[in-house]
């Protein structure tokens, strides 16, 4: 009996202290009712407060790293595409560079044709002897075009070689620089004449000068116009080395040619047989 009416009186003071508080803060509501902010708000707002602004950090961290992110691809879109306009324009400008010099080239090769008083027939190179000192290259003109055997082959450099061979489409055309090759030759200022031949290496050699004939290096030798395989007057080289032996009949002189036969990509071939002396004009 004592034990229950101990639980009894905890349970009624339990009670009292509830409904004393309870009118407290009913009463701190009332009287603070301008403000509209009631203490549990406060308490939950002074507790969530640290949590909001982790949250909103965490948020902003979030929109920024998205933003970034955005920005970035963008960036890397921009990146690409200005690559690919620099490429562009880098091939653009090779292909102006290579349309430039190719039309300079044709240009000069115009200005021969005119010069040449006999038709002509321009060709491309589009093969050369894969050889160190390579004898011959291929064009893309041939029968089809009336291109004839052992017509000479010219550039405005001077000259390149003669057809030896005739295909339907294209034809071969053996150099300067072959040893197989022989034209009739003369020196420009001495008017001396001889024989230019091909030799193994990258120039020629004029034979059968005489030993008292009168040769200096620098000299510009021409086509003779002899045998009737080339028109006269056509440049074929500059004498680069004088050999001369005392018990020789004749001098020998190495000739550098006119025409660079490692980078030639158009030449100009006679389509006629040579009549007469080409009046050749330095450019």
């Amino acid at each position: 009996m004592g034990l229950w009416f101990s639980q009894k009186r905890r349970g009624v003071f339990v009670l009292l202290v509830v409904l004393v508080l309870s009118f407290l803060l009913l009463t701190y509501e009332v009287r603070f009712s301008s403000e509209r902010v009631m203490l549990p708000k406060r308490l939950a707002m002074w507790a969530a407060t640290p949590f909001l602004r982790a949250l909103h950090s965490i948020s902003t961290s979030l929109a920024s790293l998205r933003d970034n992110y955005i920005d970035l691809r963008q960036a890397r879109r921009e990146a690409l595409s200005l690559k690919e306009e620099v490429n562009r324009l880098r091939w653009e400008k090779i292909s102006l560079s290579e349309a430039k010099r190719e039309n300079e080239r044709l240009r000069r090769l115009l200005q021969l044709q005119e010069n040449i008083p006999r038709s002509t027939i321009a060709a491309r190179v589009i093969g050369k002897d894969p050889s160190n000192w390579f004898r011959s290259i291929l064009i893309d003109k041939g029968a089809r075009q009336r291109v004839d055997r052992n017509a000479a082959v010219l550039c405005p450099q001077g000259l390149v070689g003669r057809v030896i061979e005739v295909m339907e489409r294209s034809s071969r055309v053996q150099l300067i620089t072959d040893p197989n090759f022989a034209a009739g030759a003369l020196i420009q200022r001495s008017r001396v004449g001889g024989i230019a031949v091909g030799e193994v290496g990258p120039t020629c050699r004029l034979k059968f000068l005489p030993q008292d004939a009168e040769i200096q290096v620098g000299d510009l030798v021409l086509t003779s116009g002899l045998g009737g395989l080339t028109p006269k007057g056509i440049p074929i080289g500059t004498i680069a080395a004088i050999d001369k032996k005392k018990d020789a009949l004749y001098q020998e002189a190495q000739v550098l040619p006119r025409v660079d036969l490692f980078r030639i990509e158009e030449v100009l071939i006679l389509a006629e047989r040579p009549r007469s002396e080409i009046q050749w004009r330095e450019e």
